[in-house]
């Protein structure tokens, strides 16, 4: 995972918010629940977001939490107009479909599940917040 651009999308996320609705880094660890260091650290980039922060952050904020992990589609709905420059390249459109090269009138069966970075970072706080494997 792309360590260093996890932690500059972070800061980035906590000083938009911060600025956007005048939070200091008191109010914004009280309303995600950790500590004034945690922010500063995230701010200063002397630590990576934890997932338990992400979810909560993305999940309060309405941020982008595939854009804040690896940097593709935008922070937040509209965030590439005003901010091209923290956006990455836009997340691929869904794929439809396709036929089976094997008969052309049977379609291509879909994926078997659907998987969603939120519910992955979800389960992912939950196991390292319960201290269990």
């Amino acid at each position: 995972m792309d360590e260093n651009g996890i932690r500059k999308r972070a800061r980035w996320a906590i000083n938009y918010v911060c600025d956007e609705l005048g939070l200091s880094n008191v109010t914004l660890g009280k309303k995600i629940g950790v500590s004034t260091g945690t922010i500063n650290n995230y701010r200063q980039m002397a630590s990576e977001a934890k997932a338990s922060f992400i979810v909560k952050f993305c999940q309060l904020f309405n941020f982008n939490k595939e854009w804040l992990l690896t940097g593709q589609g935008e922070p937040f709905p509209g965030a590439r107009q005003k901010y091209p420059e923290v956006c990455g390249p836009p997340a691929p459109a869904p794929e439809t479909a396709k036929e089976s090269p094997l008969s052309p009138t049977v379609p291509a069966a879909p994926y078997p599940q659907e998987f969603r970075v939120s519910d992955a970072l979800t389960m992912t706080a939950r196991v390292l917040e319960s201290g269990t494997s």
